[in-house]
C-alpha cells in the first residue's frame, strides 16, 4: 500500500510531516511526500519544479493582493492552489494525508478533485483551519460548532464575511464524500472536532505525533552546557520563542508574569535559555533575568541537546493541538510546564512528569515552575504516546480504510 502525504512545505527534518514519512519508511510502508517547496532532497519527495515555483510564488503574490486589509493574521482564504489530483503520486496512492495545505497549495476545488478519485482522504488537523471558516487557532471562539462569521481575526466587521463563506464552501464539499476522515493528535483536538459542524459526522482518529527516539533522548547535561557556553551552577529554565510577542496564541503575557512571579515565591537561583530567536531586546528588556539565546534551531540532534542542558521547559501557549515541543522535552527526560490545555494534557502527567497549571492562570504556572524544579522531577513519555504505538496505530488505520474502500466496490 502507497501513502501519500500532502503537505504544503517541508522546511526540515524536525517537521512532524517529515517525522511521520520516516517511520512509515522505516516500519516498510511505502510512504511518499508531495509539497509545493521541500529543504530536503529525496526520491521519496517530490516538489514543484522552478517554473511552476515561480507560477505558484505570483498567485501567492495576486492572492495577497486580492485579500490585502480583509484579515489580520491567523486566517486563511484559499483562492488560487494547483491541481495535485492529476499527479502521477496523488494517483498511484492508496490512501492520501492532507496536512497543512494553506499558503496557496489547495483551493475548495483542488480538495474536491482530491475526493473525487475515491480514494480514502485523511485530513490532519495540525491546527484548526480544516474544522472552521479559515482561522488556525479561535481560542475561545466556538462559532465553528453552530457556523462560522464575523471573524474576530477579520477587519470588514461582516457576520456574512469571507469566514462564513469559506465555512459554506467546506460545509457543502465535506457533506457530499464519504471517503473523508479526520486525524488529530490529541484527545482535546478529537473533542474539537467531534462537536465541530464540518466534522461532527466524520470519523475521527487520534493517534499522537512521532519522533525519532535515537535522537530525542537524554544527553549529559554537564557535556551539553560547556558546549553551549551555558552555566554549570545554575537552573536553567528553557522556553521556544517563535514570535512570542506577536503571537497571542503563545501567551506570552503570561509567562512573563509566571516568571516575574518567581521571585516572590522561590530564592531559585536560574537563568533562561531561548531558542528559536536569536538575541530579542524586546524579549532581554520585559524580562529582568540572565537570557541565553541560542537562536533558530534546524538539527533535530542540537534540538535534543538544548533540552538536555535545562533542568526545565515551561510553554505558555494558550491552545496547542499537540505540542511538539513539550513532546521532544519529555523523550529528553526534561520535565514540562504547561498550561492545562490541548496536547499537553495528553502527555504531562500531572507532578510526575510535568505540571499542568491552571489556564491563564500565571501564579498557578509559577507555582508549577518551583514545584517541578523543587521535587527534582524527570520527564518520559507515556507507554500510549511512544512514537512505536503510534506507527502501529497508522498501519492499522491505513489497512482498515484501504480495506473499507475495497469492500465498498464489491
Amino acid at each position: 500500500m502507497t501513502v501519500l502525504h500532502i503537505q504544503t512545505g517541508i522546511s526540515d527534518s524536525g517537521n512532524s510531516v517529515t517525522r511521520l514519512h520516516n517511520l512509515m519508511v522505516e516500519n516498510g510502508i511505502d510512504s511518499r511526500i508531495l509539497c509545493a517547496t521541500s529543504k530536503i532532497i529525496s526520491n521519496r519527495i517530490s516538489s514543484f519544479s522552478k517554473i511552476r515555483l515561480k507560477y505558484y510564488a505570483l498567485l501567492n503574490l495576486i492572492g495577497a493582493y486580492l485579500l490585502k486589509s480583509k484579515y489580520t493574521t491567523n486566517f486563511s482564504y484559499p483562492i488560487f492552489g494547483h491541481n495535485l489530483a492529476n499527479h502521477n503520486l496523488t494517483k498511484s496512492a492508496d490512501i492520501i494525508y492532507l496536512h497543512w495545505t494553506q499558503g496557496g497549495l489547495l483551493n475548495m476545488n483542488n480538495l474536491r478533485s482530491i475526493l473525487q478519485l475515491g480514494k480514502p482522504v485523511l485530513l490532519s488537523c495540525r491546527d484548526f483551519w480544516y474544522i472552521t471558516g479559515g482561522c488556525h487557532s479561535p481560542l475561545t471562539c466556538e462559532k465553528f460548532t453552530d457556523h462560522c462569521g464575523n471573524c474576530m481575526y477579520l477587519t470588514t466587521n461582516k457576520y456574512k464575511d469571507l469566514s462564513f463563506k469559506l465555512f459554506a464552501k467546506k460545509n457543502m464539499l465535506y457533506s457530499q464524500f464519504e471517503n473523508l476522515y479526520v486525524f488529530v493528535a490529541s484527545e482535546w483536538m478529537l473533542q474539537s472536532v467531534s462537536i465541530a459542524t464540518l466534522t461532527k459526522n466524520k470519523p475521527a482518529f487520534c493517534i499522537a505525533n512521532v519522533l525519532d527516539r535515537a535522537i530525542f533522548k537524554k544527553h549529559n547535561p554537564n557535556e551539553k552546557r560547556i558546549f553551549f557556553n551555558l552555566p554549570l551552577n545554575k537552573i536553567l529554565i528553557l522556553f521556544g520563542a517563535m514570535s512570542p510577542t506577536s503571537n497571542k496564541n503563545k501567551g506570552w503575557d503570561y509567562l512573563v508574569k509566571s516568571l516575574g512571579y518567581l521571585k516572590s515565591i522561590s530564592n531559585l537561583d536560574f537563568e533562561l535559555v531561548v531558542f528559536g530567536a536569536s538575541h530579542d531586546d524586546d524579549i532581554q528588556n520585559i524580562l529582568p533575568f540572565k537570557i541565553h539565546f541560542l537562536g533558530i534551531v534546524n538539527e533535530e540532534a542540537k534540538l535534543a541537546a538544548i533540552y538536555s542542558a535545562c533542568d526545565l521547559y515551561v510553554t505558555s501557549s494558550l491552545s496547542e493541538t499537540f505540542g511538539n515541543t513539550i513532546f521532544e522535552s519529555l523523550s529528553c527526560e526534561v520535565p514540562v510546564v504547561s498550561f492545562n490545555i490541548g496536547g499537553a494534557i495528553d502527555m504531562i502527567e500531572h507532578k510526575q512528569n510535568g505540571y499542568l497549571a491552571n489556564y491563564k492562570d500565571s501564579k498557578d504556572f509559577a507555582a508549577g515552575i518551583v514545584y517541578c524544579l523543587n521535587n527534582k522531577l524527570k520527564g518520559f513519555l507515556k507507554p500510549e504516546i511512544e512514537p512505536e504505538q503510534s506507527i502501529k496505530k497508522h498501519k492499522d488505520l491505513i489497512e482498515n480504510l484501504v480495506a473499507r474502500k475495497i469492500n465498498s466496490l464489491h
